[in-house]
């Protein structure tokens, strides 16, 4: 889990706006990785989005396309090395209805501020032109 691999994320707060713009209502976003520390992050920023929720674990067990993921050539060539693989699915939410519901957490827009690499300028947040 590399740091300097940030930008490179599939999951990040500003790709997470592209990932809910383009999914329909109701559709399914799966993350697989062996990376226990990868898989905190993208579970983590996910939950934090306002327009995904995780489902539960019991869905997964459920669900056909998690079979699937086991069986790509990457899945296989974990389970032969007996590595562990950790599976999250989240669905896409509807868009809030009011203004005030669509206005992103102040934490959240911040962060995702500072993974584009915004960096604000001292004494900006008391002129309230910071985020």
């Amino acid at each position: 889990f590399k740091k300097r691999n940030v930008r490179r994320r599939v999951v990040s707060t500003s790709l997470l706006a592209e990932y809910a713009f383009c999914l329909e209502v109701g559709a399914r976003l799966y993350t697989i990785t062996d990376v226990s520390e990868l898989t905190d992050w993208m579970v983590d920023h996910l939950t934090r989005f306002p327009l995904f929720r995780r489902l539960p674990n019991d869905a997964l067990t459920a669900d056909p396309v998690v079979r699937l993921l086991l069986l790509t050539d990457e899945g296989l060539k974990v389970a032969r090395n007996n590595g562990n693989m950790f599976i999250a699915a989240f669905e896409r939410l509807a868009a809030p209805k009011s203004a005030e519901e669509a206005v992103l957490p102040r934490e959240v827009a911040a962060a995702a501020a500072a993974e584009a690499g915004y960096t604000p300028k001292p004494g900006g947040e008391l002129r309230g032109k910071t985020w």
